[in-house]
């Protein structure tokens, strides 16, 4: 991933994250884990299974989470997800995955910014509490 590459926008450096146009880019998705109850019980296993995770190689990150799942893992692929969300699938510990494949959006060239005005521009586009 190209950091601090010119971006569209004069100026501004290229956003974390993004490439430029004609770049090979994998397929990127998230994983919704929910495990088996014996592992959120006892930290030495959670550690133990998301280091299992994280020697996938198409693994970026594995992250422990509150709420209905249990491990959100950021996967990039230059393959199908389905075949990284099966080598997941065969741990005898998960007991479901839900994938979130992230949509790429193209970037449209926007017209040029003064960065001073970037901020002023920020604040005025929040949301009103």
């Amino acid at each position: 991933m190209d950091r601090g590459e010119e971006s569209p926008t004069p100026g501004l450096p290229l956003a974390k994250g993004w490439k430029k146009r004609g770049e090979e880019m994998g397929t990127k998705a998230y994983f919704l884990i929910n495990v088996d109850e014996q592992i959120t019980q006892n930290q030495e296993h959670l550690i133990r299974a998301t280091g299992e995770l994280e020697k996938i190689p198409e693994v970026e990150f594995v992250e422990p989470v509150s709420g209905i799942y249990d491990l959100m893992v950021k996967v990039d692929v230059p393959i199908r997800t389905i075949f990284v969300a099966n080598k997941i699938l065969e741990k005898e510990w998960v007991t479901r995955l839900l994938v979130l494949r992230i949509e790429p959006v193209e970037h449209r060239r926007i017209e040029h910014i003064e960065p001073e005005k970037i901020s002023e521009l920020s604040v005025t586009h929040l949301p009103q509490a």
